[in-house]
């Protein structure tokens, strides 16, 4: 892969490495986009740690402004050339928009585009979406769900909902008590749930076929596949109850920003400005195989892209009482310990 020329490499979640979405910026700067997706945000941080090739990183919020930025692995943004990063973003994504700067607001990290709650995925004809709110992630310690749930195989987000299904706060250091517990509540999970996957598409099935009733983790980002496909009976709920001063669940907001490399590409920045067109803010959305509302749907050219049928898809008519009951997505100060 080509590291200094009209090349650009970017390590992200699914979507950015699509043909659908990179052709249009390959024809328009002559220039090949090299894309590779990842499951695991911390996983993702050690490759740029260790790999000297990437132009850009798509990663979850906390951990482009606690680890990339602190260590330097990511370059600052101008936020004066970034106008379109504070202009006509979702009234929804207000508590949420110091996502994509450093910690003490001083500089731009990256520019937030997809975001969402991530919690629990239902079959609303087999478990109710007010049952499946008021219970939360409970629903999975429930025998008569033993072996009747799925369970996404996405680590961070699983020792979050772990560690709220005890009762304790997933981003603060835990003692070896509360450890332990949330250690064997992650086991436990694993071993009662019907199927254990890093393809939501699979949990999709099982949940349409009611091989399954329900899945932990998962959100608009997973469910709206099949929404758009008319499964409307699979719907992405956020739970009511948490230890996170009431809040239920965690959304997430990925961050795309520019790696800090020896020869860097000259169309990284380029392609942040593409992210940000209309007509790409609807396509990341609308990704092949993945779903999800962006930040920019509060600009009316964005939004009039949008096909109704699409809306629902995203559960657009609660979009903003599922994020009013989340917290955002944190640093996870024992997430080695509960997963390994």
């Amino acid at each position: 892969m080509s590291g200094n020329g009209g090349d650009v490499n970017i390590l992200c979640w699914q979507g950015y490495e699509q043909a659908q979405f990179k052709e249009p910026f390959e024809k328009r700067l002559n220039a090949i986009v090299h894309g590779e997706c990842f499951e695991s945000d911390m996983q993702a941080v050690e490759r740029v740690r260790q790999e000297d090739r990437w132009d850009l990183i798509n990663i979850n919020n906390p951990y482009a402004g606690s680890i990339l930025y602190p260590e330097n692995l990511i370059v600052p943004l101008s936020a004066e050339d970034y106008g379109e990063t504070a202009d006509h973003l979702l009234p929804q994504f207000d508590e949420f928009f110091s996502c994509g700067w450093s910690p003490d607001g001083s500089s731009l990290l990256g520019i937030c585009q997809r975001f969402g709650p991530f919690n629990l995925v239902i079959n609303t004809e087999l478990i109710s979406a007010g049952t499946a709110r008021s219970e939360g992630f409970l629903l999975a310690d429930d025998p008569g769900h033993r072996g009747s749930f799925g369970m996404l195989d996405y680590p961070e987000f699983n020792a979050m909902h772990a560690a709220i299904a005890c009762g304790l706060d997933p981003f603060k250091s835990m003692m070896a008590s509360e450890l332990a517990a949330v250690k064997a509540k992650y086991a436990s999970w694993k071993s009662d749930a019907c199927i254990f996957t890093g393809d939501h598409h699979a949990l999709n099935k099982a949940l349409i076929d009611g091989e399954i009733r329900f899945y932990i983790s998962g959100g608009s980002y997973t469910a709206a596949v099949a929404r758009l496909q008319g499964h409307y009976k699979i719907e992405a709920v956020t739970p009511t109850k948490s230890p996170l001063g009431g809040r239920g669940g965690i959304a997430f907001v990925e961050v795309t920003s520019i790696c800090r490399r020896k020869r860097p590409t000259e169309t990284a920045e380029a392609f942040l400005h593409y992210m940000l067109e209309p007509a790409q803010c609807h396509r990341i959305s609308m990704a092949r195989e993945t779903h999800n509302p962006v930040a920019q749907m509060g600009d009316r050219n964005v939004m009039e892209l949008f096909r109704p049928e699409e809306l629902k898809a995203l559960q657009w008519d609660t979009l903003e009482e599922d994020m009013s009951r989340c917290a955002p997505y944190a640093l996870i100060p024992d997430l080695a310990e509960i997963v390994r």
